[in-house]
């Protein structure tokens, strides 16, 4: 078995966040909020100023070793352009998230040492049919694994998650478009 993470780099992001943050971060089990819409027109929120280093921060740990935030804080990147105190709100929310879940990381484990030929690329894509608010696009995410043939054994190779680029008419042709960035 063996455990990827980055632990010293979740703790100098969150030490940089606290830096900037008026107020002590509290444990959040789940790195998104639904926030009241009326935070949306106030701008702009506290953190525009640094938004931008602590997105691209997380943005870069959820690459490596914590796709469990990649879909929070794709689409809070949304937002830099019109930050909000909603987009605060959301921002302080995946900081708490990660202040509880700093220890976690990708685990590669395999029970038996299996041979190259019992191995093979195992893959997943799934998308939302017209998630985003503002301009009704799909948002696709899949993965690439390497797995024995009994798929007992896993190991992640790579996973994105991004806003399709066109309007689908329906959650079929959504899908279509997952499958499409999964294989692009």
């Amino acid at each position: 078995m063996m455990l990827l993470h980055q632990l010293q780099y979740q703790e100098m992001l969150i030490s940089r966040f606290q830096e900037d943050s008026p107020h002590p971060l509290r444990e959040a089990q789940v790195p998104y909020i639904v926030v009241d819409s009326a935070l949306e027109e106030e701008l702009p929120g506290i953190y525009a100023p640094s938004c931008r280093k602590h997105l691209g921060g997380l943005a870069y740990l959820l690459r490596c070793t914590r796709p469990d935030l990649a879909n929070s804080v794709y689409v809070l990147c949304r937002e830099v352009n019109r930050w909000s105190k909603a987009s605060d709100v959301r921002l302080v929310r995946i900081f708490s998230y990660l202040l509880k879940t700093k220890t976690f990381g990708l685990v590669w484990r395999c029970a038996v040492s299996h041979g190259y030929d019992d191995t093979g690329y195992i893959g997943y894509c799934d998308s939302d049919h017209g998630g985003c608010m503002v301009s009704a696009r799909s948002t696709s995410g899949w993965l690439l694994a390497v797995a024995d043939e009994d798929e007992n054994c896993w190991m992640l190779i790579d996973w994105n998650c991004r806003r399709q680029d066109a309007t689908s008419y329906s959650s079929a042709e959504a899908e279509i478009g997952a499958i499409t960035d999964a294989t692009i």
